[in-house]
């Protein structure tokens, strides 16, 4: 894996979230890294099943942000955390 380039991180940086840059802030000034608890993935097949919808409407929330995909891998696979899951089925998903 080749290391990360300037422009690569200042890109990431760019389009980082809130909480994103606040971690990274954070980490900067020597605090400890905040482990999330609930790191459990579902792949789109497996989420749309959990929520009872179709596997392509699944896609087209979490490509318009209603439920937030992770991306893993090198291959870039869409990948749903468990937090969201559960935010969607309670009603506070992201974008409405």
């Amino acid at each position: 894996m080749k290391p990360p380039t300037t422009t690569g991180i200042i890109a990431r940086i760019l389009t980082a979230t809130p909480e994103q840059l606040q971690a990274v802030s954070d980490a900067l000034d020597g605090e400890p890294l905040a482990i999330k608890k609930d790191l459990r993935l579902n792949t789109p097949a497996q989420a749309a099943r959990r929520l009872n919808m179709h596997r392509v409407a699944l896609w087209r929330k979490a490509k318009a942000g209603i439920i937030p995909p992770v991306y893993v891998g090198p291959t870039r696979q869409m990948m749903i955390p468990e937090a969201a899951l559960e935010a969607y089925a309670a009603g506070v998903g992201g974008k409405k």
